[in-house]
Formats: C-alpha cells, sequence, structure tokens
C-alpha cells in the first residue's frame, strides 16, 4: 500500500530540490577543491620551510665546521698538545669556541697519545681517554686541516656530556648518538704532509644529536620535528598523535664536505593549517542555512497561495464521497481549478443518470439471480442424492456378488444333502415294506444300516460345510453393515472374503496367492476392510484382463505388520494396468476408463474413501506397463492376541 505524502510537502521539497540543492552541491564542490588546493598549497608551503629550516641548520652546523678548520690551523693549538706552555693559550681558543656554537657539548684537544689536554668545558677533562681515542680521526690526512666528521653511537659518553653540559641531573633517557668532528693536528712547514710533518694531537668537538635535533626545532616555527635519521638510523622525538589529521613534510642536507647527510621529518597538524579555510566553511555554512530558511518560507508561502484552490476541490469530492452528486459553485482563483470544478460537476450529472440505470439493472439481476440459485440449489440436492443412490447401489452391487457367490458355493452341498436323504428315504421305504409282509431279514437290516450310516455321514459333512459357508457370509455381509471395531485374523478373515467372491474369480479364471502370517491378530473395522478388498478383486474383475488376455490371471495380496503398529497391504494383479494419463486420477469419484460397459467409477473411490478417512491410513497406486496394478494401502491398527480375539 503506498503512503499518503502532502502534495504540500512535495511541492515545496521539489521547490528545495530544483532550487537549493544544486546551488549548495555547487557551493560545497567549489568549498572541497579549494580545501584540496588549500591543502596542496600548504604541503608545498611545509615543504619550503622545512627546506629552510634545514638550510638554517646546515649553515649553523658548516660554520661549527669552519671554525674547527681555523682553529685546527693554529700553531698555538698544535704545540699545546706536545707542550704545556701553550695550554693557556688553546684553552682559550676552545671556549671561544665553544661559545661560537653553543649547540656543541664540548671540544677537547688531545695530545698524540689520546689524552685530554685542554676542554671546554672544563668539566670535560675528566673524561676516560679511552672513550675519547673512539671519537679521534684514525686515518692519517693527505693535506692539513682536514675533519672527519660522523655519527657514533656512544650512550656513555652521551650521558656524561649532558650532565657535564646541562649541569641538572638526567630526567629522560637519551638516544646516545653523537655527531663527532675531528680533526688530527701536525706541524708541518707546507700544507701538504709530509715525512717531516709531527703529529702533535687532536681537536674533537662533539655534539649530542638531541642537540641537533633542538638545534632544527628552534628554527622550525610552527612545523613539529618527528624524527631525524642518518646512516640508516631513525631518531623519534615528537611523534604525532595516531587518531590526528597531520600534513607531513621532508627535508635533507649533506653536511661536511658530504660526509653526514641528515633527514628530518616535519609535520603539521591539519586542523591547524586548515584553520582559515575551516573559519570559511564554517561562516558559509551559516550563510547558507540562513539562506536555505529563508527558501523554504518564501516557497511554503508560494504553496500555500497555490494550493489554496484545492480545498474547494476536496469538497466537491467529499460531496461525492457522500452520494451528493448536485451542482456546486466554486469561486476558485485559478482557470484550471474551475476547470477541474467544472468537469467534476459534469461528472457528477453523468454519475448520477448512471446510478439510476444502475439500480434498475441491479434490481432485475438480483432478481435473476435469486431465481438462479434456487435451481442450482434444486439440482444440486438432486445431484447429492443421485452420488448416494449410485454410492449405495455400488455397495449393493458388491452384496449382490457376494450373495451370488456364497449361493453357488452353498448349493453344491446342499445338493449332496438332497441326493442323500432321497437314497435314505429309499432304504427306509425298502425297510417298511420287508416289514410290513414279514420279510424283514437280517440281510436287509444290514443293508438299511450300511446305507442309513453312509447318508448320515454324507448329511453330517454338507450341512457343516454349508453352516461354514454360511457363517462366513453372514460375518462378511454383517461386518459390512457395521461402523463398530473388532478383533479379526488376518489371514482368515481375507479367505472369508476371497471365499465370498470364489464364483467370480472361477468365472473368469482368476487365482489368488495370499502371503502373510497366519497368526496375524488386529482389532480394526472389519467391514471397511471387506469393502476394500472386495471393491479391489471387483475392479481386478472388471478392468484388468481383456478377452484376448493370454496366460494366467494371477492376483496377489500380501500383508505384513510394520514396527509403528500399522498394517500393510499390497495388492497386485498382472492385467493389462492403466495408461500413465489416466492414474492420477484412479481414485476420482465417477472416473472410470469403461463407461460403455456400465462401470460407474465409483468402485476405487470407495476404497480410497474407505483407507484414507474411515481407516485413518494411506493410499497409493502404482502400474508399469504391461505390468498390472499394484495398490499400496496402509492403516494404524491395534495388535490383539490370538486369546483376545477369541
Amino acid at each position: 500500500m503506498i503512503k499518503s505524502v502532502s502534495l504540500k510537502f512535495t511541492l515545496i521539497i521539489q521547490f528545495v530540490l530544483c532550487a537549493l540543492v544544486p546551488l549548495l552541491l555547487l557551493s560545497a564542490f567549489f568549498i572541497s577543491s579549494f580545501r584540496t588546493l588549500q591543502i596542496d598549497q600548504q604541503v608545498e608551503q611545509q615543504r619550503a620551510v622545512a627546506d629552510r629550516v634545514m638550510s638554517t641548520a646546515q649553515f649553523a652546523l658548516e660554520k661549527a665546521y669552519i671554525s674547527l678548520e681555523q682553529l685546527a690551523r693554529d700553531k698555538n693549538v698544535a704545540l699545546a698538545g706536545q707542550s704545556l706552555l701553550f695550554g693557556y693559550s688553546a684553552a682559550n681558543a676552545l671556549s671561544d669556541f665553544e661559545f661560537q656554537n653553543p649547540f656543541v657539548a664540548s671540544a677537547m684537544l688531545l695530545d698524540a697519545r689520546g689524552g685530554v689536554v685542554e676542554a671546554s668545558p672544563t668539566e670535560a677533562l675528566t673524561l676516560p681517554s679511552e672513550w675519547l681515542a673512539e671519537m679521534s680521526a684514525k686515518d692519517k690526512p693527505q693535506r692539513l686541516s682536514v675533519i672527519e666528521a660522523s655519527i657514533k653511537y656512544h650512550p656513555e659518553l652521551a650521558r656524561e656530556l649532558f650532565e657535564i653540559t646541562r649541569n641538572v641531573p638526567l630526567s629522560s633517557e637519551i638516544s646516545g648518538h653523537l655527531l663527532v668532528l675531528s680533526i688530527p693536528l701536525y706541524l708541518s712547514e707546507t700544507e701538504r704532509l709530509d715525512s717531516r710533518s709531527t703529529y702533535t694531537g687532536a681537536l674533537v668537538a662533539v655534539i649530542l644529536i638531541e642537540d641537533v635535533a633542538r638545534l632544527i626545532y628552534q628554527r622550525s616555527g610552527e612545523l613539529s620535528l618527528a624524527s631525524i635519521s642518518s646512516d640508516n638510523v631513525t631518531l623519534t622525538f615528537d611523534p604525532a598523535e595516531e587518531d590526528v589529521d597531520i600534513l607531513n613534510a621532508q627535508a635533507s642536507i649533506s653536511l661536511f664536505e658530504n660526509q653526514v647527510e641528515l633527514k628530518a621529518n616535519f609535520y603539521l597538524r591539519e586542523d591547524v593549517a586548515l584553520a582559515p579555510i575551516d573559519v570559511l566553511t564554517a561562516r558559509f555554512s551559516l550563510y547558507a542555512g540562513i539562506i536555505v530558511i529563508a527558501f523554504l518560507l518564501v516557497g511554503y508561502m508560494f504553496v500555500r497561495l497555490e494550493l489554496k484552490p484545492l480545498d474547494g476541490l476536496n469538497q466537491i469530492v467529499r460531496k461525492f464521497h457522500q452520494g451528493d452528486f448536485s451542482n456546486t459553485e466554486a469561486n476558485l482563483p485559478f482557470i484550471e481549478f474551475r476547470n477541474v470544478a467544472q468537469l467534476l460537476n459534469e461528472m457528477g450529472k453523468d454519475i448520477r443518470e448512471h446510478q439510476e440505470g444502475l439500480e434498475a439493472k441491479v434490481a432485475n439481476r438480483t432478481e435473476a439471480l435469486e431465481q438462479a440459485l434456487t435451481e442450482v440449489k434444486k439440482i444440486n440436492r438432486e445431484l447429492i442424492r443421485t452420488q448416494n443412490q449410485l454410492v449405495e447401489s455400488e455397495k449393493m452391487s458388491q452384496i449382490g456378488v457376494l450373495v451370488a457367490g456364497v449361493a453357488h458355493e452353498v448349493n453344491t452341498p446342499i445338493g449332496v444333502c438332497v441326493t442323500a436323504t432321497s437314497i435314505l428315504e429309499n432304504s427306509l421305504t425298502t425297510l417298511k415294506d420287508a416289514y410290513a409282509n414279514n420279510k424283514l431279514s437280517r440281510s436287509v437290516m444290514s443293508d438299511f444300516i450300511d446305507n442309513a450310516t453312509s447318508c448320515m455321514e454324507i448329511l453330517s459333512k454338507n450341512t457343516e460345510r454349508a453352516a461354514e459357508l454360511i457363517q462366513s457370509f453372514k460375518a462378511v455381509s454383517v461386518d459390512q453393515s457395521s461402523e463398530q471395531k473388532r478383533a479379526i485374523n488376518v489371514h482368515e478373515y481375507i479367505n472369508l472374503v476371497l471365499r465370498s467372491l470364489q464364483k467370480e474369480l472361477d468365472r473368469h479364471s482368476i487365482t489368488v496367492e495370499l502371503e502373510g502370517p497366519p497368526d496375524c491378530y488386529i482389532e480394526t473395522y472389519p467391514g471397511a476392510f471387506s469393502q476394500i478388498l472386495g471393491n479391489l478383486i471387483l475392479n481386478t474383475i472388471k478392468h484388468a484382463y481383456s478377452d484376448e488376455h493370454e496366460g494366467e490371471r494371477v492376483v496377489s495380496i500380501e500383508f505384513h505388520l510394520t514396527g509403528n503398529s500399522e498394517l500393510d497391504l499390497t495388492y497386485k494383479d498382472n492385467g493389462q494396468g492403466v495408461p500413465p494419463e489416466s492414474l492420477p486420477k484412479l481414485f476420482d469419484p465417477f472416473y472410470t476408463t469403461s463407461r460403455q460397459s456400465g462401470g460407474s467409477g465409483l468402485g476405487l473411490s470407495i476404497v480410497y474413501n474407505l483407507a484414507t478417512q474411515r481407516l485413518n491410513g494411506k493410499i497409493n497406486c502404482y502400474c508399469e506397463p504391461d505390468d498390472g496394478l499394484t495398490v499400496f494401502i496402509e492403516f494404524p491398527v491395534t495388535q490383539t492376541s490370538q486369546l483376545e480375539s477369541a
């Protein structure tokens, strides 16, 4: 079902979608593009700042490099490595060097044996000489004033220098990496070293890598220094938070004649970099919201003005709904709505005329339908009565076959009894005549006794036979007219039913093979059971075998009890079977394949109803070409003992 939506609301939404949404989408697109452009611009700007910061740091470090090189050319410094007479001059030179380059942790003068001669600050004089020997240059240069620069890892020396230069306890762990500038000192007559050059010691300047980072950080402005890396060593200083958007910038410098390369990673929080554009976006959103509200108010006023005439049309339609199709004058402001009102009035007039005509037609049709309904009810009652008569006729036909079969079976023992009675009557007449004529002899009496004994035996056996046949007929006929449950022996009861139909079976040369346990006692409805067997056998007699059928005519009946207290009955003949197209309709009422020969089509329908309704079971059929018809019946029973059944 479609949900009702207000036309006023729909028009306002349409107005907004057509007028405002494109403008808002276009504005959002430009804002997004401008934001992206601003991000790119900020990235380029931060890269330029990072390059400038690194260049400034490079200038400071190169300045220290040049100052150390100039210091190494001072003869007094070189002589101080050999004689303490020049120590004062060397100490002043080292102090000036450290003052000019405050990021240098310590500048030290080593003698030829590696011991500390002078140092700035003077506390560095206490440093172990073996530590400093590791820091000094190992290779002999080809000329004077050649500085060897490298980054070394020495956490003990770094910790000592930190405490010496800061004069405060170490509050956090430092990296242990040092930037070491080392230059050997020689006394030589020329710029090149020869055999006359004398090695007097070395100048060593040590810079904590944290001071290098601070040197860079002090010049970075708004940028934050994330890490510094050199020679596959990365030192992290101020990493960005994981959930914060940032703009990254990288810069690198080559120091000391490309001996050391430093790479620095900077970042800037995106919200800080884009603060101006965010302010502009917020201001635009505010203005856009005000414009949207204004547009909505204006749109609402126009829509209300345009939809006001619909109220008049609603009144006309509401009158039509109430059954009032009279003309209604509506003063509407727009020509289109007036035309609609006029059209509605014309429709009302036409509907009123059609309604009057329909009322007359309905009255006539109602009367005709009532007459037809009465006739249909009458025909239906006749059909039900006819159907009931046909069903009873089918039942009586089966009982008639049963009576004919029993009469045929009883006729033989009764005929024998009549013959024996005639013989006995003749013997008795002979005896009377001999007695009346005084001719009664021993031989006459002996013949009479022999004849009487023989006849009595014949009479006794045949009367018992007739009594059994009559008793079986009585049991089957009573069961078919009774609705009561009782205990039966399945094997014996099937034989009773077959005995009552033996005449018809013999007349059509049909042999019945019965397989099942002889001691199977159950409690069920024997009347329904006997009618099912009788109708199946009669159906076989009527339809299974044609006149041209060759070979034996055999019907097999198999039964057994299942573990679920159900009796499985399989009935099969070796006749011509049923066509595949007729098999699904086999149990339908009044369906028969031999209507021309008098079939009613009720036999198997009665079997189906008795099996499914009376016995509360299931029935199914199966047929292979030229292999006869097989019927499967399964219904619940109560198993009893022989004593109870007796």
